[in-house]
């Protein structure tokens, strides 16, 4: 290959990259960024710049304070019961010494985790309805229910919460399964036989070193939670009502039913403020308990 022939090989393959990178990526956040201080109508196309009226108005919108709290409240949901089950599954897993039944139930639980969003919504809106879904079925065994779960605003988020822990636990399984594997079996040895229970031996021993993919899971967590939507779309489509409203769901409603890129696009942007901030005092907080 000659020089010539080289470097244009090389500048192509540069190029490409940084082409998807600034088309696909860049110029989307700049133009969201520019559209969130003006008016723009899909339909009009007309652009009216309103400076910071598009964020101001979103203290005053009822809409985007239900969107808000019921994302508080699924991510809460999903941070304080998934990583619980999860790590518990993990630890399950890792007591099982049978390594041909342990690969089983480990991809019986990671199945879920590499199946589409909207195949597993579409499923468990099937699994949820209240006079034939399984669900209602399995609960009324042990003499629970029926429960309305898509039409009930009390039970649409834990709806939602049940769905999206069953598809994303075997990918936090296997984050906590790594975590664990990384412990030195010596550290449980010595701790039996200075006497120390089970629970003694989690609480220092297998929790403290399970550190970094604790922070792993609960910040990639958090953030996957606040920008839930597939699962509410399909499901719900936001109801009833606005009880199932979320943020990234809402700001959907705005850009594509409304038709209105500037509010859309403000509320996209402090969408990402709440995440980055959430995220990083959460990191600050798990680095402060844990390493203390």
């Amino acid at each position: 290959m000659k020089f010539t022939d080289r470097s244009a090989f090389i500048a192509v393959a540069i190029g490409i990259p940084i082409t998807w990178l600034i088309a696909f990526r860049l110029y989307p956040i700049v133009y969201s960024a520019y559209l969130s201080f003006n008016t723009y109508y899909m339909l009009s196309g007309q652009v009216t710049f309103r400076g910071l009226s598009n964020y101001i108005s979103l203290f005053n919108d009822s809409l985007f304070r239900v969107s808000l709290l019921n994302t508080i409240y699924l991510s809460l949901g999903l941070g304080m019961v998934g990583v619980w089950i999860a790590l518990g599954l993990a630890m399950a897993l890792r007591s099982v010494k049978n390594p041909r039944i342990q690969t089983i139930y480990r991809t019986i639980i990671f199945i879920p985790a590499v199946t589409m969003m909207v195949a597993t919504a579409q499923a468990w809106t099937w699994m949820f309805q209240p006079s034939y879904g399984v669900v209602n079925y399995l609960l009324s065994l042990i003499g629970l229910g029926p429960f309305k779960w898509l039409t009930s605003p009390s039970e649409v988020i834990p709806a939602v919460i049940i769905t999206t822990l069953w598809k994303t636990l075997g990918f936090t399984v296997v984050l906590f399964e790594a975590g664990l594997a990384g412990i030195p079996e010596g550290f449980y040895e010595a701790s039996e036989i200075d006497g120390a229970t089970k629970w003694q031996q989690f609480k220092h021993i297998t929790w403290p070193l399970l550190t970094p993919a604790t922070i792993f899971v609960f910040v990639t967590g958090l953030a996957a939670a606040l920008q839930t939507f597939t699962q509410v779309y399909v499901m719900t489509m936001g109801g009833p009502g606005t009880s199932a409203y979320t943020l990234v769901f809402y700001v959907y409603q705005r850009a594509f039913t409304y038709k209105d890129l500037g509010y859309a696009s403000a509320v996209a942007y402090v969408t990402f403020l709440i995440i980055f901030v959430a995220s990083y005092l959460q990191l600050r907080y798990i680095k402060e308990k844990l390493w203390a």
